[in-house]
């Protein structure tokens, strides 16, 4: 079982040991518990069968929530593990980037079976009573053989909760949207099964990928610190408990940079705490090699993305927060495009595809 690092161990260990602990530590600001809240109200029992689709910038803390999910989901199901240890409630996998826009899915499956203690899918599907589904040498390049073993081990291990991480890696690759659209509907098939999804901007497109998928997933926006009076505030106090935690033999008063944190990072709890931990690193390595044990405002400062990171990563959440509205539901009275309109539309698409065949 792992041990988790004490802070007292951190101060006094390695560098390695340090950053350890810095990226174990998991703040529930205000904006996580507003997403973590809204998510449980979609997963809890008796919704099963929901996709929930939860959308942010790069940076805000999606990865730490997945992780604080899947501890409370686990917890949820404490006594039924005690009780068949071969059961698994939850699980956490990362979605693997595309390469060269062609999305692998042996290593996606490959992640999912590591998740449930299956290593080897072929082995998982073989040795399965019933008929063989495919010859030894080709069940695994197959991709409904690959599907169908993770679904039965799903199964087998009793998973009530599937939590996928960087879910933008399916829409950033050229992979058809039906394809990937059919694998979720078949996780969120499962009896008694929830799906959440975890993403960077862009995600949202996956509820487009079918009519089927569109009906049945809910997005819910994870944002970042806004910039107002309420904002920085809120924004303080995650950055006074980041503060509070260094792994430092010093003081550290990390709230006179509140407000060049917050506009640096953009307000992202995630990237500022990767910008802290950067600085930590520059001042243990300082402190290692030249023996100073005082604060230097330049570890910071060094640590802070340039110029153009920082404009690339705001345009980023500007663009996102603009493009994400459409895909949330209103707090007001809802208006939708009429039938006339939608049928116009498809036959603009029938005729421009009819004029690129013409062509």
């Amino acid at each position: 079982m792992e041990t988790k690092l004490s802070r007292e161990a951190a101060t006094s260990g390695s560098i390695a040991m340090k950053v350890a602990w810095l990226k174990q530590l998991c703040f529930a600001h205000n904006s996580m518990r507003q997403v973590s809240e809204a998510v449980t109200r979609l997963m809890t029992p008796g919704t099963e069968g929901t996709i929930t689709l939860v959308v942010g910038p790069t940076g805000v803390g999606k990865s730490t929530l997945g992780r604080r999910l899947l501890t409370q989901f686990l917890q949820q199901h404490i006594a039924e593990i005690h009780e068949n240890r071969g059961c698994i409630p939850a699980i956490l996998a990362e979605v693997p980037p595309a390469s060269g826009g062609k999305f692998d899915w042996p290593l996606f499956y490959r992640e999912i079976g590591d998740k449930l203690l299956v290593p080897r899918w072929d082995e998982a599907i073989l040795t399965k009573p019933g008929p063989m589904l495919a010859a030894p040498e080709t069940v695994f390049n197959k991709l409904p053989s690959m599907r169908f073993a993770a679904t039965r081990a799903l199964e087998q291990r009793k998973t009530r909760h599937i939590i996928l991480d960087e879910c933008v890696h399916f829409t950033n690759s050229d992979e058809e949207p039906l394809e990937y659209g059919d694998l979720l509907k078949s996780l969120a098939n499962l009896p008694g099964t929830n799906l959440l999804m975890l993403g960077a901007y862009g995600s949202e497109a996956l509820v487009k990928a079918s009519a089927q998928i569109s009906r049945r997933v809910s997005v819910v926006h994870f944002p970042r610190y806004p910039a107002t009076p309420q904002g920085r505030k809120e924004y303080g106090v995650f950055l006074f408990s980041l503060q509070s935690s260094l792994p430092l033999p010093y003081d550290v008063n990390l709230m006179q940079f509140r407000d060049v944190l917050a506009a640096g990072t953009c307000s992202l709890p995630g990237f500022t705490a990767d910008v802290v931990c950067q600085a930590v690193v520059n001042a243990a390595t300082d402190m290692q090699t030249s023996g100073v044990s005082t604060w230097k405002d330049e570890y910071l400062f060094s640590a802070m993305p340039s110029a153009v990171q920082h404009a690339t990563i705001l345009a980023d959440c500007l663009d996102g927060e603009e493009r994400i509205r459409k895909y949330l539901p209103s707090l007001t009275k809802p208006e939708y495009v009429s039938e006339d309109d939608v049928r116009n539309e498809l036959q603009k698409k029938r005729d421009e595809s009819f004029s690129l065949r013409e062509f």
